[in-house]
């Protein structure tokens, strides 16, 4: 209950610090981001917020969201201003990969970052913020309605695959802030519930030998292997209290202090 409540204060109140390498390409992103929108109006999501608040495992990429307005209605005017990204990022030499009426992404400093307007977030003028930048941080609840309605609607690349990594976040969630997926799997509609569960089952059964996610270095105990059906469980039932519990190992003697596990699953 105490580190829960640490939690819930620090997601309030401290400034969001990310890695060194996130850090990095983060301040050199958003200027180019705010080529077409204000800084004010983006909220920063995914891994990487989590990397931040658990140090549950590597994160190498920086998703970022800027919440849709009547003003945004007009298609051609969300095209030019992801264009005046796009066209700011190559400026700098970056490769940009694509670009829509609603979304850009690319690599900068080495980081695959996305940008994606969405009609689903609300930007909150008390929210944390990143480091000492204008930019928004999204709170938990929002970082995994977005894996749960965004990975397990569509999953990933042509297979449809759910990253393993997302499913490894649900299980270190259930160790630091279980209420948070308690609330998001009893929100599900049961067609939601069933349409979910079956993308995870259809996961190949070699996945844990397909994934390019073995690099994501975990720093909690958690047995990866048969984990999407583990998820699919709980999800088909609406459950979040079938979802396995990540553990930290043990610290040892020789423990560099980075808590990293190897090479990942």
């Amino acid at each position: 209950m105490i580190r829960m409540a640490l939690l819930a204060y620090w997601m309030i109140f401290m400034p969001l610090s990310l890695s060194p390498h996130l850090q990095d390409a983060f301040d050199e992103v958003v200027p180019l981001l705010a080529k077409g929108v204000p800084k004010d109006r983006l909220v920063l999501s995914g891994g990487s917020v989590l990397q931040a608040l658990w140090n549950h495992r590597t994160s190498t990429d920086l998703d970022f969201f800027v919440p849709e307005t009547e003003g945004d209605a007009d298609h051609q005017m969300r095209r030019n201003r992801m264009r005046n990204i796009a066209v700011a990022v190559r400026s700098r030499g970056q490769r940009v990969e694509r670009i829509g009426s609603s979304n850009v992404a690319g690599w900068i400093a080495d980081v695959h970052f996305s940008l994606v307007i969405v009609n689903w977030l609300k930007l909150d003028p008390g929210r944390d913020t990143v480091h000492s930048s204008a930019v928004q941080v999204a709170d938990l609840e929002e970082v995994f309605g977005g894996k749960i309605h965004g990975r397990f609607k569509t999953g990933r690349g042509k297979d449809g695959r759910i990253p393993i990594r997302d499913l490894y976040d649900l299980t270190v969630c259930m160790r630091e802030y279980p209420t948070v997926l308690h609330k998001l799997f009893a929100d599900l509609s049961d067609q939601e519930a069933q349409a979910y569960a079956q993308r995870l089952r259809d996961m190949p059964p070699n996945w844990h030998e397909l994934d390019g996610d073995r690099v994501i270095a975990p720093t909690y105990e958690v047995e990866l292997h048969g984990l999407p059906q583990q998820v699919a469980q709980a999800v088909e039932m609406k459950d979040a209290s079938l979802l396995p519990v990540a553990e930290r190992p043990p610290t040892c003697d020789d423990d560099d202090g980075d808590g990293a596990m190897g090479g990942g699953p």
